[in-house]
């Protein structure tokens, strides 16, 4: 539980800053926010039991 909460974190931390880097023109940042973002959502949705279809829906519906 407590390693789900951490890659979440690590995962929404990611986020944000592929937003900011968006957003500054920054593409730099953009790129490896995105690279690290989706790689921690793999992480935490392993951890929290997720099969592989509702990880499909959650990128189709561009939560990630």
């Amino acid at each position: 539980m407590r390693l789900e909460k951490l890659y979440c974190r690590a995962f929404n931390s990611w986020r944000g800053k592929a937003g900011a880097g968006a957003k500054n023109r920054n593409w730099e940042l953009l790129k490896l926010s995105n690279k690290q973002k989706l790689r921690y959502f793999h992480k935490w949705a392993d951890a929290a039991g997720f099969n592989q279809q509702m990880k499909n829906q959650m990128i189709e519906s561009n939560y990630v």
